[in-house]
């Protein structure tokens, strides 16, 4: 990945793990994932009218953010307060 970046290409991780990113993330200028979804799927609705957290856009946010401190811990005190 960091070779592919160093010729200049953007690079977007379609589908990388976590453990992907936590490896070559600083080489990615954007990645997508639906580790949240499947795991929302799993998890009873914070509302009445969520059936389950796979499309809470709270508990996708609240996500990404233990996602980015565990990439980044010094990231904690700028990630939005879920």
């Amino acid at each position: 990945m960091r070779a592919l970046a160093a010729r200049g290409l953007s690079l977007h991780g379609f589908g990388v793990k976590i453990t992907g990113l936590a490896r070559y993330a600083d080489a990615l200028v954007s990645s997508d994932s639906t580790s949240w979804s499947l795991r929302g799927r799993h998890v009873p609705g914070c509302t009445a009218s969520h059936r389950s957290e796979s499309n809470c856009l709270r508990f996708a946010l609240a996500w990404h953010d233990r996602l980015v401190c565990s990439l980044d811990p010094s990231a904690a005190s700028t990630t939005r307060a879920a």
